[in-house]
């Protein structure tokens, strides 16, 4: 059965991807409204908020790879430590995916 605190630790962790999930949908939006550069140079701000966007999809990657973590040690049990670290990037890359086309 599962505990209270566990329950409690999902819950945070959901609201607290939520969050980031949010933030990620708002710097693409402030992206996406952004005017041309000009002389056909891009905006400069929207290095800023690119830099923004990655910065924020590897703290999204950071807060779940005790997910992925626990995806390898369950599949990867009688694995030799290289297949596991092969499952655990996969699962990383996989991850990355995840965040750049949720919508």
């Amino acid at each position: 059965m599962e505990s209270l605190r566990t329950r409690h630790v999902d819950e945070v962790r959901r609201d607290s991807n939520d969050a980031m999930f949010r933030h990620l949908t708002e710097i693409t939006e402030r992206i996406n409204d952004l005017p041309p550069g000009k002389n056909g140079r891009p905006n400069p701000m929207a290095h800023r908020l690119r830099r923004e966007l990655d910065e924020g999809t590897q703290r999204i990657v950071e807060a779940n790879r005790g997910l992925v973590r626990s995806y390898v040690k369950r599949f990867t049990a009688n694995a030799s430590i290289d297949d596991a670290r092969d499952f655990r990037d996969a699962g990383t890359l996989g991850l990355m995916q995840a965040i750049a086309t949720y919508q």
